[in-house]
């Protein structure tokens, strides 16, 4: 019998655990979107076939959240697809997370501080 199987399902299940922990502590982050770990089966031939998965990546899941009101008019939400435009010191980076307000400058800005983009 293959002496890495045990080590091996360890790992699989310390990454599945720390994704799952990933989602449960942002459950309540707006915007969020999950992660669901996606496996690929391996094959071990020993004395006999053993079937072990590993993990191969993350896929985020993008379905619809829950909308809430919040009283803020600057709060959005998104129904259906896309992403609003956020424009950062490392570039452009798309979110769901409508939770905006005014800076001093009365520019649009998320709740980290940078600017909402039009079209």
């Amino acid at each position: 019998m293959n002496q890495n199987l045990g080590p091996l399902g360890a790992l699989h299940q310390e990454r599945r655990i720390s994704i799952l922990a990933n989602n449960l502590s942002n459950s309540l982050t707006v915007g969020f979107k999950k992660d669901i770990p996606v496996f690929n089966s391996i094959f071990y031939h020993e004395q006999e076939q053993l079937r072990n998965q590993k993990m191969e990546a993350t896929q985020t899941d993008f379905s619809q959240g829950e909308l809430q009101r919040t009283g803020n008019d600057l709060d959005l939400a998104l129904t259906g697809e896309g992403f609003f435009k956020i424009s950062t010191p490392l570039g452009i980076r798309y979110s769901r997370a409508g939770n905006f307000r005014l800076d001093p400058q009365g520019r649009l800005v998320n709740a980290g501080g940078f600017p909402v983009l039009g079209e």
